[in-house]
């Protein structure tokens, strides 16, 4: 896993990681955060306590989790996928991606449904 000196989160906008600034940082973005991952000190923040949708952010955790042992070699994208009667369920009428229950789907599918459905949620600066 990789090292970080600071991370920042930054809900819509624009990530940064850098020496901040003595003036407030010039970000895009309705909340943001930066924490020393060392120390946990919190370096700078902006309305970083309200809520707000993370759809795309966890939409990108699992592409990751899903992609890094596949880089690896030890899950190939071709592998089949049962979708449990809960997860189907917990999709509904209105889901983007409708999936059937106890059908098998192919992983590299699925990521790449997901994925584009996150795109479609992006909205331009």
């Amino acid at each position: 896993m990789w090292r970080w000196w600071a991370v920042l989160v930054s809900l819509g906008g624009v990530l940064h990681a850098a020496p901040l600034p003595a003036a407030p940082l010039p970000l895009r973005s309705p909340s943001t955060i930066l924490i020393d991952a060392d120390s946990g000190q919190v370096l700078a923040e902006q309305d970083a306590d309200t809520p707000h949708p993370t759809g795309g952010l966890s939409q990108l955790m699992v592409l990751l989790l899903a992609m890094e042992p596949a880089d690896m070699g030890r899950l190939p994208l071709a592998a089949p996928v049962t979708v449990s009667p809960l997860a189907a369920a917990l999709g509904g009428p209105g889901a983007r991606i409708p999936l059937t229950a106890d059908r098998p789907y192919v992983l590299n599918d699925l990521l790449m449904a997901m994925a584009v459905s996150a795109a479609a949620g992006i909205r331009p600066p």
